[in-house]
């Protein structure tokens, strides 16, 4: 038979090992066992037997529930807690993905509702397109007014040295560019008459 002291010190030791929340149960069972022969008795089995009060099959059990929870953290599911089923389920819920992160998952008709809202505004934008009447054909690139200006003044700058190193060269005198010119301005004329007839035709 043990004495109150031995009880009291065996009693200590258990309590320093387990966690804040199972003392209350702790003393619950020693509470019942403390009488008689059986105190004795009961500091003598494993700790988990001792607080699972004296079913031996109390072991098996405990293995098979951290089995299941097991089981269910690697299916991706979360461990159910108390009143989770009362909670109504709402439109973006959180389930664990492969990965054991959590994944967002919609509402089936949420999505629906979505997607026909962008379709809608993918249509209205196509008859936006439409009405203003731009063409959806490619049109060639043409240059801006100043960017013509531009290219004319560099041309200009480029025929006048041209013709200034010709003259320098002593090969052609200024009569020759002069008629030249003239010749190139006869051309440019006719050209222009015979697009306005090709236009009358």
């Amino acid at each position: 038979m043990a004495s109150s002291q031995q009880i009291a010190d065996l009693s200590r030791k258990i309590f320093q090992r387990l966690p804040q929340r199972n003392i209350a149960s702790g003393n619950k069972v020693i509470s019942k066992q403390l009488k008689g022969e059986k105190v004795a008795s009961w500091f003598n089995k494993p700790l988990q037997l001792r607080l699972g009060g004296d079913d031996p099959n109390f072991e098996i059990l405990n293995e098979e529930r951290l089995g299941k929870l097991d089981q269910m953290k690697r299916r991706g599911k979360s461990i159910p807690k108390k009143g989770a089923g009362k909670q109504g389920a709402s439109d973006n819920s959180k389930t664990m993905g492969a990965n054991g992160q959590a994944v967002q998952t919609m509402n089936k008709r949420k999505v629906k509702l979505l997607s026909k809202k962008r379709a809608e505004v993918r249509n209205q934008k196509k008859v936006a397109v439409l009405q203003k009447g731009k063409r959806s054909t490619l049109r060639k690139h043409r240059p801006s007014k100043k960017k013509q200006q531009k290219d004319a003044k560099r041309h200009r700058i480029y025929v006048e040295g041209e013709k200034e190193k010709l003259l320098k060269s002593g090969l052609i005198t200024k009569e020759d560019i002069e008629k030249l010119e003239a010749e190139k301005a006869e051309e440019n004329v006719t050209e222009e008459g015979a697009d306005v007839m090709d236009l009358e035709e």
